[in-house]
């Protein structure tokens, strides 16, 4: 049988549960927060930096490998390997893979050019400590839900990854 005096402690003792619970999610900055055309980032990284090291590791990823390699098929004739912009960024890329340049390109001049070829960004949420990512290569029906953590001055390291094919 539950008493007053005992009814006051459960009160208190959910009330202090629930006020001292923070969500997960508050530590991350999705890539749709924005400001002034930027991505926000608290580290000593720079936006370029971060997303030219993290592109780096995607695209190196050896799960990727027999995938991406479509794009030295003759019939593609794709002068590069092609990431759909997302959330607003559209600096360009310092990279290369399979000797041709990655470039950030929008789902109009996707569509317009003709692209086959392309990772289309589902998801980006960027912390000071890791990465989250969700993406697509559709010509090869594949997705992936990777996971990196900052293992020192943002070099990306693989934690998890999760691989399907549609």
């Amino acid at each position: 049988m539950i008493t007053e005096y005992n009814f006051k402690y459960m009160i208190l003792f959910f009330t202090l549960f629930f006020v001292t619970c923070k969500k997960e999610s508050d530590n991350f900055l999705p890539t749709n927060d924005i400001k002034n055309g930027q991505l926000y980032f608290q580290d000593s990284c720079t936006q370029k930096e971060v997303m030219n090291n993290l592109f780096k590791k995607i695209i190196d990823l050896p799960q990727l490998q027999q995938y991406i390699a479509i794009q030295e098929e003759p019939w593609l004739n794709q002068e590069s390997l092609v990431i759909e912009n997302f959330s607003g960024y559209t600096d360009s890329l310092d990279l290369k893979k399979i000797n041709k340049k990655v470039v950030v390109k929008s789902k109009s001049e996707i569509e317009n050019e003709k692209i086959k070829a392309y990772l289309s960004i589902d998801s980006l949420v960027i912390s000071k400590s890791n990465v989250k990512i969700k993406f697509y290569y559709p010509i090869q029906g594949l997705g992936v839900r990777a996971e990196f953590i900052d293992s020192s001055n943002c070099d990306w390291k693989l934690n998890k990854i999760h691989l399907w094919e549609n």
